[in-house]
């Protein structure tokens, strides 16, 4: 299969005395140079389509696509697909009383988007979305034939994401159309824009080839927000087209887990200075990416190849993983209530310290701690994870077992190890059918029902069990077993539990003579400088 995709971002259609109108031939001759006859070709839009939002606008861009479309077919029989994305100019702001209601609208969000209802969020943003009507209206003249070849279907649409399914030549692809606008305001500014996590859930890794398209990149959300947003981009995509800033560029972004092409797009027409006119083709073939880039010569007045890049596209390496927001949420939520006069909702992840602990040494007698254990300062302890890989961490009622839990769980992620957390609590049987099923539910509560196989696959130096509440199994041989099965999948296993299981399983390890595969660490009070760290934190 060769795919060819034409990326065309900022546009800025006005008027009939457009520049951009004058080049319409010239991009059909570059596209035309290397195309196959009877070729496919998807044309991605990331964003500004037109000036100021106003339907007179979208007509030019109409005629101009059309006659694209038209002239491709006639030359080589060239079937086009267009998917847009909208940018800032892609809103109607000539209605005075609704930017001010959008006004408000947007200070309701930002002064409580932490804690808005479904309901309200659902509100505004269709409130929000009303400006960019004119758009909509536009894309949705663009119909998809469908060929032999290439099936093309609309199977998620709302005001923040179009999701089209493809199937082009028996290969799966899927291309999202995030609409990163709708935030936006005349006079925009960095960081006041976000994109709601309930409809990045949609984005799912559910074909051979993902695109994601959308206008603004992601320096021009709040930082938090900016972090999830990648998250999921790097997870779900393969490739991924942006516009806004005007200057392109093309970059293969490699995780520990992961490579997706990012691809920035050129300006198409510069209204503040008419010679200055790019676009990109990427040509997909047995998993390469073959990328042109074409700026406008305005002396010989045609578009010359001014940059070329042919990079592998890992489509059948693990994807990034990344947690559930109900589950992210439950991480970063704190234990206790807490209120602070600068910040509304504080989370844990303000304000957690990690503990120091002590660990023991095989030693004949388990009580004389002092002369027989080594201190870990909570600063080291996730390098001492990795270094001893089994693990018994204990402590007394309310010392921060499972806030250690949840922090080593959100820190080992950008780690590249991925933590299956599993509260024993739960636990009613100990066979090996019901800690399989146990497992998995755990895995799709954690991780997505769809990423259960891709979780179970992973190297097992890169999943991280942790057993909470380990105490809470009364019977030492169901200990045992629990601990011998999940030794098969993992090479790194924690166990949290009470003080006095801890005492006790060292005890039997001793009568056995036996050396345990497991480090014992207790977990300390804060002292003096963890106090410090923790008070520095609140200011």
């Amino acid at each position: 299969m060769r795919l060819t995709i034409c990326h065309l971002s900022d546009i800025h259609f006005e008027g009939s005395e457009d520049v951009v109108l004058e080049k319409k031939e010239m991009i059909c001759d570059v596209i035309l140079q290397d195309a196959l006859k009877k070729d496919v070709i998807f044309f991605i839009i990331s964003g500004d389509i037109a000036q100021s939002g106003q339907k007179e606008q979208y007509l030019i861009a109409l005629d101009f696509f059309t006659d694209i479309q038209s002239k491709l077919k006639d030359s080589k029989s060239i079937s086009s697909y267009f998917f847009f994305s909208p940018g800032n100019h892609d809103c109607d702001f000539t209605d005075r009383q609704r930017n001010k209601d959008d006004d408000l609208r947007r200070e309701k969000i930002f002064s409580a988007k932490e804690s808005i209802s479904e309901e309200d969020l659902a509100y505004y943003i269709q409130s929000l979305c009303e400006k960019q009507q004119n758009f909509y209206d536009f894309v949705d003249l663009f119909e998809y034939n469908i060929l032999d070849d290439v099936i093309i279907k609309l199977t998620y649409n709302s005001s923040l994401l179009r999701k089209y399914q493809i199937i082009y030549c028996g290969t799966k692809i899927t291309i999202n159309c995030l609409n990163s606008a709708w935030l936006t305001e005349i006079h925009e500014k960095p960081g006041n824009l976000f994109f709601p996590t309930k409809e990045l859930n949609n984005i799912i890794k559910d074909a051979e080839l993902v695109i994601t398209t959308y206008h603004h990149p992601s320096n021009w959300m709040h930082p938090n927000d900016k972090n999830i947003f990648n998250r999921w981009v790097m997870n779900k995509s393969d490739l991924v087209y942006v516009g806004h800033e005007h200057i392109g560029r093309n970059e293969q972004v490699e995780t520990r887990e992961t490579i997706y092409h990012a691809q920035y797009g050129e300006v198409l027409q510069d209204r503040n200075n008419p010679d200055i006119s790019g676009l990109i083709l990427n040509y997909i073939e047995n998993n390469n990416n073959l990328a042109k880039v074409y700026q406008w010569d305005k002396d010989k007045k045609i578009y010359t190849l001014a940059y070329c890049m042919d990079k592998k596209i890992d489509l059948d390496g693990n994807k990034y993983l990344c947690y559930c927001e109900e589950f992210q949420n439950y991480l970063e939520t704190a234990d206790i209530r807490i209120t602070h006069p600068n910040k509304e909702n504080v989370n844990m992840r303000d304000l957690y310290v990690y503990p120091d602990v002590e660990a023991y040494k095989d030693n004949p007698n388990v009580y004389e701690a002092k002369r027989d254990s080594v201190t870990i300062k909570g600063e080291e302890i996730l390098e001492f994870i990795l270094k001893n890989k089994r693990i018994s961490f204990s402590g007394k009622p309310k010392s921060g077992k499972t806030a250690l839990a949840k922090n080593i769980a959100l820190d080992f992620i950008d780690r590249g190890k991925y933590c299956l957390l599993i509260d024993c609590s739960t636990f009613n049987k100990y066979s090996t059918d019901f800690l399989k099923k146990c497992e998995e539910i755990n895995i799709s509560k954690i991780f997505g029902k769809e990423y259960i196989e891709r979780y179970k696959q992973l190297e097992l130096s890169n999943k991280v069990l942790i057993l909470d509440n380990f105490e809470k199994i009364r019977d030492t041989n169901a200990k045992n077993e629990i601990l011998t099965f999940f030794d098969n999948f993992y090479d790194y296993i924690l166990t949290f539990s009470n003080t006095f299981y801890e005492l006790e399983l060292l005890e039997q390890s001793l009568q056995k003579k036996e050396k345990s595969d497991y480090t014992h660490c207790s977990i300390n009070e804060l002292g003096n400088r963890k106090r410090n760290q923790l008070i520095s934190k609140w200011y």
